[in-house]
């Protein structure tokens, strides 16, 4: 996610930001209750080709997501090497801004720390509650998973069974 040292010569590394909207054919996008984190040099981005009205009229959402660091770019990204467009940020709505406190990341344990801004924090509406029914959390491992195993350790990707994770 746009973490690691340039090459010679370039700014940045070959693949930028945490979420990059590119094509500006997408309909029906829902980026919600995620954890953006550590991504240079931004979180979430999109082509400045989008005009205005078009996250409306498409149905794009952006809402209830996590971002740390908070997106230091001024301007404009200009990503000449890999996409050769023009790159712009954005936190979406409702954002929760800070250090998503993650269990052990170094390990690839993503699980949340009871003192984690993400608890909690994700839309709402009752039909995202967590499987314990209180207002869902935002990252994609809730405080009290169901089940305590981190599977994306040894079996990733999931074995997807009609529809559902096999874990």
């Amino acid at each position: 996610n746009g973490m690691g040292k340039p090459q010679p010569g370039w700014k940045y590394y070959w693949l930028v930001g945490g979420c990059y909207i590119y094509s500006t054919h997408i309909e029906n996008l829902d980026i919600r209750n995620n954890i953006f984190s550590a991504d240079y040099p931004f979180e979430i981005g999109y082509t400045y080709r989008f005009r205005p009205e078009d996250f409306k009229e498409k149905n794009i959402s952006i809402v209830y997501n996590l971002i740390y660091p908070v997106n230091e770019v001024k301007g404009t990204i200009y990503l000449a090497k890999w996409a050769k467009d023009t790159v712009l940020t954005t936190t979406g709505s409702f954002a929760v801004q800070g250090d998503p406190q993650f269990v052990d990341p170094a390990h690839g344990d993503f699980r949340l720390k009871k003192s984690s801004p993400a608890i909690d924090a994700g839309d709402p509406d009752p039909a995202w509650n967590d499987p314990d029914g209180s207002r869902n959390d935002m990252g994609a491992v809730p405080l009290h998973p169901v089940k305590k195993v981190l599977w994306w350790k040894d079996n990733f990707p999931p074995r997807i069974v009609n529809g559902k994770p096999e874990w």
